[in-house]
Parts: structure tokens; sequence; C-alpha cells
């Protein structure tokens, strides 16, 4: 293509910012699954009767549970429910052959949370948006090789 055909969009039709989307996630799993990478989606929930009232969501890939949300319905929170779906999710991961578990997050009291359940901080971000630090911690189970 030669410079005289290229233009520069700011604001991009919505198709063609999926395009852009879709073309990063396909590189990004060709690149990891060039090195062993397969990420499997990883869903947990308690039900009271037939009611979800605590979950957690995220993935496993390269033997690490990636942790992108932990819920426990308004009512129910402070009895204990977030750290049972921490300890399960735990389990099944170890279960599946992971060897850690990785999550972030913008709330330095969920920080103080997680750490309370072993996790250790390895990177804050300060102002990371305005107000908020951007936490990530680890939680090792078994040591990698």
């Amino acid at each position: 293509m030669s410079s005289e055909s290229r233009r520069w969009q700011l604001g991009l039709p919505v198709e063609d910012a999926e395009r852009v989307a879709e073309g990063e996630h396909a590189y990004r799993q060709a690149q990891a699954q060039a090195t062993g990478g397969r990420p499997q989606a990883f869903s947990l929930g308690l039900y009271e009767g037939e009611a979800l009232v605590a979950g957690l969501t995220g993935h496993t890939e390269f033997q690490r549970l990636f942790i992108d949300q932990v819920w426990v319905e308004d009512e129910w929170r402070g009895g204990g429910l977030g750290t049972a779906v921490m300890r399960r999710a735990e389990a099944e991961a170890l279960r599946l052959g992971c060897l850690d578990a990785l999550v972030e997050t913008l709330s330095d009291r969920t920080a103080d949370w997680f750490e309370s359940l072993g996790f250790t901080s390895v990177a804050h971000v300060h102002d990371y948006l305005p107000g908020f630090t951007r936490h990530i911690l680890i939680k090792v189970w078994k040591p990698r090789d």
C-alpha cells in the first residue's frame, strides 16, 4: 500500500473497531498457544435453592487461575461466603492442575481481603485512575519449576 492512499481516522465504525479487537485477540491467542497456552473458562456459583447468591468467574491458562470477578449478593455479604467461594475455587483450580492464582483489583479493600486469603501483592500502580490504585496479587499453591 502506498503512503498516498493511507489516512488516519479517529472514531472507527463499530465493525472496524470489532475487527481491531478480533485481530488483536486472534494474534494474542496464537502467541499463547505457541507457548502452550490454552485458555479455559472457569466459573463457580453457590446457590441457595434456585437463587445464585455468590460466584466467581475467570479462566485457567498456563497452570494459573486468572480471577476476573468474585461476587456475593448484598444481603449475604459479611457471612463468609466470599471466602467460601475462594476456597472452593482454589480446590477446583488445583484439581485442574493450576499452580497459582492471579487477581487484579482497583479496590484497596478488596486487595486487603485477598491478602487475608494468602495472596501476595506483586505490583500496584497508584492513581491508575484518579483516586484508585491498581493492585495485582498472586497466590502460589505449588512452586513452578
